[in-house]
C-alpha cells in the first residue's frame, strides 16, 4: 500500500479485525492487525488513561480501553468496551496472549 487517500478512490487497508465478546455481551474485546512493508521495531506505542482526568465525564471514559503496540512490522491494537466499566486487566492480558503468540514467528 502507498498510504495515499485519495479523491474517489476507495480505501485499502491491510487491516484485519477480530472481535470477541462475553456470555452477557456486556464486553468487547477487539483486535486489529494492520501490516507495514516497514520494520517498526517492537514497543509498546500507546495506551490510553483517561479515567482519573478532571473535565471529562468520568462514567464514559471507564468504557473503553485502548493498547496499541508494534511486533517487527506489525501495528496492533487491542481495544476493551464495555457496558458499565472495562477491567484493565482484560485488556492487558489480551496483549500479553498475542505478545507471547508473536514470539513464536
Amino acid at each position: 500500500m502507498e498510504g495515499k487517500i485519495e479523491n474517489n478512490t476507495p480505501i485499502r487497508t491491510t487491516q484485519r479485525m477480530l472481535i470477541f465478546e462475553d456470555e452477557d455481551t456486556t464486553k468487547q474485546v477487539i483486535i486489529k492487525f494492520a501490516y507495514t512493508k516497514n520494520f517498526i521495531g517492537n514497543d509498546i506505542i500507546e495506551y490510553s488513561k483517561t479515567k482519573g482526568l478532571s473535565d471529562i465525564d468520568q462514567n464514559l471514559s471507564q468504557k473503553t480501553d485502548i493498547l496499541t503496540f508494534s511486533y517487527k512490522n506489525l501495528i496492533i491494537i487491542v481495544q476493551q468496551n464495555a457496558e458499565a466499566k472495562i477491567d484493565s486487566e482484560i485488556t492487558k492480558k489480551a496483549t500479553r496472549a498475542i505478545q507471547s503468540y508473536l514470539k513464536n514467528f
